[in-house]
């Protein structure tokens, strides 16, 4: 069913505290939370940003699945990575609308044809 699950978002860029939140406000878990070698002290833990994730950004996750958060404190790392996390979640975005078009014509083509109660896989 398709309330089992949800959508990966886009969480490159965003600090650790507004990743989490964004995974939780999807129904999504936080995995494993890794600093990369540019993240030495505390204070830049705090400043870091997400430059990777563990799940394809748009991806069907299932609900309660947990996403790995990488984090650095590369400022110049994590914008570059931001900008193919952005065009990847444009494609993501243009297929998941291809694909609900594919499935409403196919399920109008269904109703024109007087089939009505298909079930869903």
């Amino acid at each position: 069913r398709d309330d089992q699950y949800t959508v990966a978002p886009r969480i490159v860029g965003l600090s650790l505290a507004k990743g989490k939140s964004t995974l939780w406000d999807s129904g999504l878990n936080v995995g494993k939370v890794i600093y990369d070698e540019s993240v030495e002290d505390i204070i830049q833990r705090r400043t870091a940003r997400v430059y990777m994730q563990s799940s394809a950004i748009g991806s069907s996750q299932r609900r309660g699945a947990k996403v790995d958060i990488y984090l650095s404190a590369n400022d110049a790392l994590v914008d570059s990575l931001r900008l193919l996390a952005d065009k990847d979640a444009q494609r993501a975005d243009a297929q998941r609308r291809k694909d609900q078009l594919a499935k409403q014509r196919e399920a109008d083509s269904l109703a024109a044809l007087g089939i009505t109660n298909i079930e869903e896989e």
